[in-house]
């Protein structure tokens, strides 16, 4: 793919906030892997594929479900080809993407990119702050999605760039903002 930024990191380190500010600074679509794996939780194959694996079919159950790294591993397993289709049948070679990807490099999709952005928190407390305070997650979700992330170390490596989000709203954008021409813009 041409003209495509993937934006990943660990749980809880601020991978949206940080691709909203890539698209909006250079004006490409945003699209969040996250909100296609929600919309596809309404699709009836989807759903019936999710019953029949895990005995649920509906987000809410799954979170619950989750208690395992096997059985993340395996909703992960389910739900990437679909995402890797959805990709392909959406992209358009003249037009910009931003992607928010969590797990870009557990799945190996860099090639995917022009460049990639791994945002990092090197406080594992601030990450588990956001996140309490998000109140979509707890801790044992916590923990079974970390387990199947890479940690920062290895993604800083082959990532393209690396921006890191320890401080305020403000000092991110500027960090943002140092990768705007190398980006595209």
């Amino acid at each position: 793919m041409n003209n495509v930024i993937g934006v990943t990191g660990r749980i809880g380190s601020g991978k949206t906030t940080v691709a909203k500010m890539v698209a909006e600074m250079l004006a490409y679509e945003y699209v969040s892997a996250d909100q296609i794996v929600s919309m596809l939780y309404h699709n009836p194959a989807v759903r019936n594929i999710l019953n029949k694996e895990f005995g649920v079919c509906s987000k809410h159950e799954m979170i619950e479900e989750i208690t395992t790294t096997e059985r993340m591993k395996k909703l992960s397993d389910i739900f990437h080809p679909i995402l890797v289709g959805y990709f392909v049948g959406f992209y358009r070679p003249a037009s910009y993407y931003v992607i928010e990807i969590p797990l870009l490099f557990e799945y190996d999709y860099d090639y995917m990119f022009d460049h990639v952005i791994n945002v990092q928190v090197s406080s594992n407390g601030t990450r588990y702050e956001r996140l309490m305070e998000r109140g979509t997650n707890t801790l044992q979700t916590i923990s079974v999605v970390e387990k199947l992330q890479m940690g920062d170390e290895e993604r800083n490596e082959r990532a393209s760039h690396v921006i890191n989000n320890d401080g305020t709203l403000s000092e991110l954008q500027d960090n943002v903002y140092m990768y705007e021409t190398d980006l595209g813009g």
